[in-house]
């Protein structure tokens, strides 16, 4: 019967499992006050982050007044809206057009007639009507339509 005491103490600190390393805590110390670390670490952090605040505060003010006058005037909607209109075309050709895309709701297209559109149509062409011309969309129209 062995004694687990009799054991050497190189035996005894091995690990059964030679992957499994035991974890040792390891102890850091920067010169000769380790409590001078933590602070030091914290200066160099707090300067870096001065630093980058300080080269990307121009950055962060000319986008809040970029933003604001944006809110106030609406100037790059407007851009926007106006090249959208300029390609939202369309033409006028001979026969009816096949893709004609009708209002079907909204309180102006109703109280206008013009959900009613098709419904007239389909009846002037039961009675005998024919379509002579009819607008065809740009692409960029249809876009906005669907």
């Amino acid at each position: 019967m062995t004694d687990k005491s009799t054991k050497p103490e190189s035996e005894a600190s091995e690990s059964p499992d030679p992957k499994v390393v035991p974890f040792r805590r390891i102890k850091v110390t920067v010169g000769d006050a380790p409590t001078t670390a933590r602070p030091a670490l914290f200066k160099r952090a707090l300067k870096r982050s001065k630093r980058i605040l300080l080269l990307t505060l121009p950055m962060w003010v000319l986008l809040f007044v970029a933003l604001g006058y944006e809110l106030k005037t609406s100037y790059l909607q407007s851009l926007y809206l106006s090249r959208v209109a300029t390609r939202a075309t369309y033409h006028v050709e001979k026969g009816p057009n096949p893709n004609a895309i009708f209002p079907s709701y909204g309180p102006f297209d109703q109280r206008l007639g013009y959900t009613r559109i098709q419904g007239m149509l389909d009846n002037l062409l039961s009675n005998g009507f024919t379509v002579a011309e009819q607008s065809r969309y740009s692409e960029d129209l249809k876009k906005i339509l669907e």
